[in-house]
């Protein structure tokens, strides 16, 4: 929604509320359903680049400069939007109430692309490849193309699901038809799924010409990283909330925070495959040899988890005809520490020695939604 968008719907707002009676009553029941158009932010990951490698020679014999150094290109997967929703129910009565509200979300991300290496000059000398794991893998000869370089290819994908449920009691401090203040105590329930991959693919193709026979080499190499972490949570929340009328318009408003508790279920798994064909003929017969090379790495732990949330929403609406109102407003929940999928490192060398191995990780993740609502007040 635009600000221009958002301008336009507060002066609605404003313009149409008059000095009628309020239309909402401290007892009774109070339901909303929103449509919420969520941003995921914090879970955005560079899972790597595309690097190029350059030195190049210019000058003369007498004055000469060599130039060199290495350009990247970040490859990120960027969460995308995605239309949710969210319910609430409340019923008051004698300054006391209860109720529930419970949303979604889910939110994907996925990138891939494919680069090569330029042909050198006389003077001047390329390599491209790409940088994942935190190491540059270096791609392999391909006598097919122009620069005796494979060309690459790179995929990476992400998706977080949260579902979240509260049951709570409501202490009124503030009770009358204008303005409504309470105290919310519950409990909390969530289930969250994150899971990452990437991967790149690259191929060797290499002739040999030895006196009487050709070998032709290829390998067709995969690498694939694969990470999920699956997590159940319960904990106590508090919160205030309060609405507020004046005439036709409705202001409502919440502060919360959530403790939850539960445990991290990660797990992965790295995939390194050569497939190799080799062909040799000689004396008029044809040999052909293949070998499969299908290196694994699992990964799987289960680590206790406390995250803390911070809810915030405001939401401002209209009385149409009877109970209902019509409106619209913003939502925000921060989960601090929140731990996603594990990653899958090669820091040196491809052995357990140098560090190579998976890496759990813990990230800030905010829901920030705009919703458009209908809402009952009876």
């Amino acid at each position: 929604m635009t600000r221009a968008r958002v301008g336009l719907l507060w002066a609605i707002l404003l313009t149409t509320a008059n000095p009628v009676r309020a239309q909402v009553a401290a007892e009774g029941w109070d339901v909303s359903l929103d449509v919420l158009n969520v941003l995921t932010r914090g879970n955005d990951v560079h899972v790597g680049d595309v690097y190029t490698e350059r030195q190049v020679l210019t000058g003369t014999q007498a004055q000469t400069r060599f130039d060199y150094g290495v350009d990247y290109e970040p490859i990120v997967t960027r969460m995308g939007d995605n239309i949710s929703g969210m319910f609430t129910a409340v019923r008051r009565r004698d300054g006391w109430g209860v109720g529930v509200r419970a949303w979604r979300s889910r939110s994907t991300a996925s990138v891939r692309g494919a680069d090569q290496t330029a042909p050198s000059g006389p003077s001047s000398d390329f390599l491209t490849g790409i940088r994942m794991w935190d190491h540059s893998v270096l791609p392999v000869p391909n006598e097919t193309q122009p620069s005796g370089i494979s060309p690459v290819t790179f995929h990476a994908a992400s998706e977080l699901t949260n579902v979240r449920v509260e049951g709570f009691v409501e202490r009124l401090w503030i009770q009358g038809r204008a303005l409504n203040a309470a105290a919310r105590f519950g409990m909390a329930h969530a289930r969250v799924e994150s899971v990452r991959s990437e991967g790149q693919t690259m191929a060797a193709f290499v002739v040999d010409i030895d006196a009487g026979s050709i070998t032709t080499f290829t390998n067709d190499i995969r690498l694939d990283s694969e990470g999920e972490a699956t997590m159940t949570l319960n904990g106590p929340m508090l919160a205030v909330v309060g609405d507020s009328t004046a005439g036709r318009l409705r202001i409502d408003w919440l502060i919360g925070h959530a403790a939850l508790f539960g445990t991290a279920d990660t797990s992965g798994r790295w995939t390194d495959v050569d497939d190799i064909t080799e062909t040799t003929v000689a004396d008029g017969s044809t040999l052909t040899a293949t070998t499969l090379l299908n290196g694994v790495l699992d990964h799987d732990q289960d680590d206790r988890a406390l995250v803390s949330v911070v809810d915030l929403q405001f939401k401002a609406s209209v009385h149409v005809a009877g109970p209902l109102r019509i409106g619209a407003g913003v939502f925000s929940s921060t989960w601090f520490n929140l731990p996603v999928a594990p990653a899958f490192s090669i820091p040196g060398d491809w052995t357990d020695l140098q560090g190579t191995g998976w890496r759990l990780q813990q990230r800030d993740v905010t829901f920030l939604g705009y919703a458009v609502f209908a809402g009952l007040a009876f």
